[in-house]
């Protein structure tokens, strides 16, 4: 689980991150390099979220004790390097938290 403080640390480095939540208790993290809502049309649209980006679920939940701001993200930097952007859809009805530094935004 990953803790405030640290979702600060990615925030502060420019990272984006999505929290995509699988059921009531359990939930996938990623840091996202794009990211398209679905656009639903009708009742019953069939949209999804395109979504490009790393997922880091494994790694927050093997480093989640790293409490300082420069180690923890050069791991995360570190894991990422080491890995290739997956694009994935997810159903329109997912629920999600998409988080990004908005003072970064202006």
């Amino acid at each position: 689980m990953i803790d405030t403080g640290q979702l600060e640390f990615l925030l502060e480095s420019d990272m984006k991150i999505l929290k995509i939540y699988e059921d009531d208790s359990c939930f996938s993290w990623w840091v996202v390099n794009q990211f398209t809502p679905a656009k639903v049309t009708g009742e019953e649209g069939t949209g999804f979220h395109t979504v490009k980006g790393i997922e880091i679920t494994d790694f927050i939940n093997s480093n989640h004790i790293v409490q300082t701001k420069e180690p923890f993200i050069n791991a995360v930097e570190n894991f990422i390097s080491k890995r290739s952007f997956l694009t994935c859809n997810f159903h329109h009805g997912i629920k999600f938290k998409y988080y990004v530094n908005l003072r970064k935004q202006s």
